[in-house]
């Protein structure tokens, strides 16, 4: 039996170690990106570099930062954690060191697993709420850990200005799960969503009649992707009958959704 306890405490102190420990640097060079943090609007906006050494906005997330006790200055990005031990006895995922202890991180976890977000920390999003460390959603957090260089810079600055890109809005989170809801990779995926009638009566004088009216497909992110909708069908306004109309939508993340409905042509 003591034995048996031993090997299992083996086991989880491997896959902690394993968990926090640092990963390789990606392959883009260090200047590709300028990352700026805006402390005050709790805003990141990331630039990226152009062919003729100027940078561009590329992207606006929202985070977290710790007001003041978030530093002001020009860093440059060190090493990265799949997991990261945080203040409180929690844990982040896809941690990047801006300086000393000062991460980019996900939302705090209570325990090394991507279902035990901690409760009520998501919604704080876009305002100061950290101890110092920068909190991003897990689907912004993951784009730097993956895309952003060793030495990447990041400039820390205070403004009510939210950024060349303004402030986004966080991903809807209606319900509690225990998972991120940006968290493609280890949550439920965020698929969207279509509504359509149940049923459709035509005559054989409406041929020209929208297939879209009535139907509806809001995205993950809340953002109305009606227009993006596909349609199958196959109705023949020579003859009467039922047909089934197949409406398919695709988002941005590549996500799909599907429904049907029934037209009736008399």
């Amino acid at each position: 039996m003591k034995t048996k306890k031993i090997i299992t405490y083996l086991f989880f102190l491997t896959f902690l170690i394993s968990s926090l420990s640092f990963i390789n640097p990606v392959a883009a060079a260090s200047d590709t990106y300028h990352i700026k943090v805006n402390r005050y609007t709790n805003t990141v906006t990331v630039y990226q570099k152009q062919k003729d050494g100027s940078y561009s906005p590329i992207k606006a997330m929202l985070c977290s930062t710790g007001g003041k006790n978030t530093p002001l200055g020009t860093f440059r990005t060190s090493t990265k954690y799949r997991w990261r031990a945080l203040f409180g006895g929690v844990y982040g995922q896809y941690a990047t060191r801006i300086n000393g202890p000062i991460l980019f991180h996900s939302i705090p976890y209570t325990r090394l697993n991507a279902g035990y977000m901690q409760k009520g920390e998501y919604e704080k999003l876009g305002t100061s709420a950290s101890h110092g460390c920068v909190r991003l959603a897990v689907e912004d957090v993951k784009w730097i850990f993956d895309n952003c260089s060793y030495g990447t810079k990041v400039t820390i600055y205070s403004s009510d200005n939210p950024g060349s890109l303004g402030k986004p809005k966080a991903a809807p989170y209606k319900k509690y799960t225990g998972y991120d809801p940006t968290d493609r990779w280890n949550g439920v995926k965020p698929v969207p969503v279509i509504t359509v009638p149940k049923k459709i009566v035509l005559s054989s004088d409406d041929y020209a009649y929208d297939l879209l009216k009535g139907v509806k497909s809001i995205g993950y992110d809340g953002q109305d992707i009606t227009q993006d909708i596909e349609i199958e069908e196959n109705i023949d306004f020579n003859k009467s009958g039922k047909y089934t109309i197949k409406y398919t939508i695709t988002d941005k993340w590549g996500e799909k959704a599907s429904a049907s409905t029934t037209v009736i042509l008399e």
